[in-house]
């Protein structure tokens, strides 16, 4: 029983964990308050840009301009820094997680090859029981390997459907 716990549990972890990584990561990397001021500041300058007149006082509007253009660079930089500083944690604690659990996974097929995870009565399993128990040699069982085959199919199965349809 522990091992069918265990096993599906890992099998859920692979759609969760980069889920919440990616939560984790979009609060952990906001928008800082020096970016916060460069965008007030970007909207003050156009605001103050559209009350002039470009015919009257084009000198003005030309000085706003370059400084709105030059704001708006830095803006787009420190933004741009912080999205791929962003995605790049994420891939790396997402890869890293799929590894640990592939290996994780491996320890488990390694050890509990000829175990099976769960047991059904005789004859339940009629037509499939000796796929569905492979590489172990119990009749009406579910090995491990067939057990996390079958559970990815229902994880990735879940990941497709539309939470909106429901």
């Amino acid at each position: 029983m522990n091992l069918f716990i265990v096993s599906t549990i890992s099998c859920l972890l692979e759609y969760i964990v980069p889920i919440l990584i990616k939560y984790i990561t979009s609060r952990v990397y906001t928008e800082s308050k020096h970016v916060a001021e460069l965008r007030d500041e970007v909207v003050n300058l156009k605001q103050e840009m559209s009350g002039i007149i470009l015919n009257e006082e084009f000198s003005k509007y030309a000085k706003l301009q370059r400084k709105c253009n030059k704001l708006i660079c830095i803006f787009k930089e420190t933004v741009n820094e912080r999205l791929s500083s962003r995605g790049k944690i994420q891939q790396f604690a997402i890869y890293g997680f799929h590894i640990v659990n592939a290996l994780f996974m491996l320890i488990l097929f390694y050890l509990y090859k000829n175990k099976p995870v769960i047991i059904f009565p005789k004859g339940m399993l009629w037509p499939v029981q000796n796929f569905l128990s492979w590489p172990g040699y119990h009749e009406d069982s579910i090995s491990l390997i067939m057990w996390v085959v079958i559970s990815r199919v229902v994880v990735s199965s879940f990941k497709k459907i539309d939470i909106k349809e429901f």
